[in-house]
């Protein structure tokens, strides 16, 4: 009884760890996967507000001239 408990609680703690990791492995591709998401929508952002500034900036530009 003894060596089968053992084996088993054994087999127990590898799948544990193994499950443990694919978890943990799927948590940091959706963490990464989110922050590409946010990367991609601050870089739309800023291209947008880049592009209003330079639309105030440029008539003001030219009247001066």
């Amino acid at each position: 009884m003894s060596k089968l408990v053992k084996s088993e609680f054994g087999r127990f703690e590898k799948e544990r760890v193994e499950e443990f990791k694919g978890t943990l492995e799927k948590y940091l591709d959706g963490m990464i996967m989110r922050q590409k998401e946010m990367i991609e929508a601050w870089e739309e952002y800023h291209a947008v507000v880049l592009k209003m500034v330079q639309k105030v900036q440029s008539p003001a530009g030219q009247q001066g001239r």
